[in-house]
């Protein structure tokens, strides 16, 4: 029983998620989004995923990756499963964009000030 449960496991591993979907949002823009395959997938490994297949995805145009923002989508009840998205733009060495970049988290609330 013991030898069936450590064969098994890795296939329940391999199994947390789906495949990354890449969509190009302009010029050199894109979103990679990973879904959990189950409700009970945490968000970090979803996010290192994205990340490594945006970073594939690059590469794969001989292109520099930016990471442009990152969310983590927590999973929930009835079907609501967990998520990562990572926006990104792949860029040559010399665009001068290609920098650093300076990640900050998404505003989640906004507040508009209107004066009479």
């Amino acid at each position: 029983m013991r030898l069936l449960l450590l064969m098994t496991m890795p296939l329940v591993l391999v199994a947390c998620a789906t495949a990354s979907t890449i969509v190009k949002e302009g010029p050199d823009s894109y979103l990679a989004y990973k879904q959990g395959a189950t409700g009970f997938t945490g968000t970090a490994p979803l996010k290192i995923e994205a990340l490594q297949d945006a970073s594939q995805y690059c590469v794969g145009l001989k292109k520099e990756f930016v990471v442009v923002s990152t969310n983590e989508i927590p999973g929930g009840t009835l079907g609501k499963y967990p998520g990562a998205e990572v926006r990104f733009m792949c860029l040559d060495a010399s665009d001068p964009e290609f920098k650093r970049p300076k990640l900050q988290p998404a505003a989640t609330n906004v507040i508009e000030l209107r004066q009479r």
